[in-house]
């Protein structure tokens, strides 16, 4: 039986949401990476870098031809929210919030988007 060694491919893309609130107050987000090639069942991390604190970050995934689906949401803090697919998780540290897929499989190959929501 031959095995196949399949690559998905990741690409992070980002939805930048500005807040403006007494003076002019910018919250920013955007990928560490643009793309991100692995091999089935490797884990794979995929990052935003955002500035500001105090708010949510979110994180979707689009399927082509698809609507965005919204796969978790987690606040500055770390407290995490949402029902994430078995085997994602996320992390927030240093203003990096990281989408972690634990085993990749051919059908995690899809667009991935980070967006914030500030208190």
């Amino acid at each position: 039986m031959l095995a196949h060694n399949v690559l998905q491919h990741f690409r992070c893309f980002v939805t930048r949401l500005f807040f403006i609130s007494g003076g002019v107050t910018s919250n920013t987000i955007s990928p560490v990476e643009s793309e991100k090639q692995v091999s089935a069942g490797n884990r794979v991390t995929l990052s935003c870098r955002y500035t500001g604190s105090d708010m949510w970050l979110y994180w979707y995934r689009q399927y082509p031809s698809s609507k965005l689906d919204n796969l978790l949401y987690i606040y500055t803090d770390g407290d995490m929210r949402g029902s994430p697919p078995p085997g994602f998780s996320a992390k927030v540290q240093s203003n990096i919030v990281n989408l972690e897929i634990s085993s990749t499989a051919v059908s995690d190959s899809a667009l991935y988007y980070c967006a914030l929501n500030a208190l």
